[in-house]
C-alpha cells in the first residue's frame, strides 16, 4: 500500500520556516501541529488523516485511532490504508470497550458482504485483536471472502501468507502465493513488488509462467502509473 501525506509534510515545513533561527531552539511538539492541520474544514479527510498520523507519532494512539476510524466511516480510502498499516505493525492498542465496539462494527459490515469489513476480520484473525486470538485458518477464510467482496488488499495478504507459510496449519506454497499476487499485480504495489521479486529470484514453482525482464519492467511501469493516478491505493 502506498501512503503519501503531502499536506502533513507541507505544514511541517511551513511551521519550521517560522521558527526562530537560534540553534538552541527546541523542535516543536508534533502534537501542537494537530489544531493547525485540522482547523476550519472538518470534512477535509486529508487534513484529518495527517493530524491522526502526527497524534500517533506524538504518543497519543487513542486520539489518532479515533480520528482515523471517523475517516474510515466517511469512506476515506487513505484512512483505510492507514488503519491496515497500523494493525499489521502492532499499533492498534484499543482499550477493551473500544476494541469490542470496533470488532462489532466490522462484524456487522462483513455480514453484509463488505470487502473492507471482511478484510479487517481477516487481520484480526491473523494478528489477534482485543479478545480475538490469532487463528490463521479463519483469517484466510475472511480474506478469501474479502476478495469476493472486491478487496484488492486481501489478495496481497493471502499471497504473503502462502509465500512464507504459517506452519503447522498452512505450509508455504509459492504456487499459491504467485496466484494471489498475480491477481493484484499492477494495482496493489506490495503485490506487484512481491511477484516481480519472485520471478527475478529464478526460484522454480509449479505452474510458473515464463516472464522476461521486459515483461517485469512493463508490470512495474503499470504499477507506477496506477500509483500516480491513485496515490492512496486501490
Amino acid at each position: 500500500m502506498k501512503l503519501t501525506f503531502p499536506l502533513a509534510a507541507a505544514t511541517v515545513l511551513a511551521f519550521a520556516a517560522n521558527l526562530p533561527s537560534q540553534a538552541a531552539e527546541p523542535l516543536p511538539d508534533l502534537s501542537k501541529l494537530v489544531p493547525l492541520l485540522y482547523q476550519g474544514n472538518r470534512a477535509d479527510n486529508a487534513a484529518s488523516l495527517s493530524a491522526a498520523v502526527i497524534q500517533m507519532q506524538a504518543g497519543n494512539p487513542v486520539a489518532a485511532l479515533t480520528r482515523v476510524v471517523q475517516n474510515v466511516r466517511r469512506g476515506d480510502i487513505a484512512a483505510r490504508a492507514q488503519l491496515v498499516d497500523w494493525l499489521t505493525n502492532g499499533k492498534l492498542n484499543f482499550e477493551p470497550a473500544m476494541a469490542r465496539n470496533f470488532i462489532d462494527e466490522y462484524t456487522a459490515a462483513a455480514a453484509h458482504g463488505d470487502g473492507f469489513g471482511l478484510l479487517m476480520l481477516g487481520l484480526f484473525g491473523e494478528y489477534g485483536f482485543g479478545p480475538i486470538t490469532p487463528d490463521i485458518v479463519k483469517a484466510i477464510g475472511y480474506y478469501e471472502r474479502a476478495v469476493g467482496g472486491g478487496n484488492v488488499w486481501a489478495l496481497t495478504r493471502l499471497g504473503l501468507i502462502y509465500e512464507t507459510g504459517r506452519p503447522p496449519a498452512i505450509p508455504a506454497s509459492l504456487t499459491a502465493a504467485a496466484g494471489w499476487y498475480d491477481r493484484a499485480s499492477g494495482v496493489e504495489a506490495e503485490a506487484t513488488a512481491h511477484i516481480v521479486a519472485m520471478y527475478r529470484s529464478k526460484t522454480p514453482w509449479k505452474g510458473r509462467e515464463p516472464r522476461s525482464e521486459s515483461d517485469l519492467l512493463t508490470l512495474e511501469k503499470r504499477q507506477q502509473d496506477f500509483d500516480a493516478a491513485h496515490p492512496v491505493g486501490p
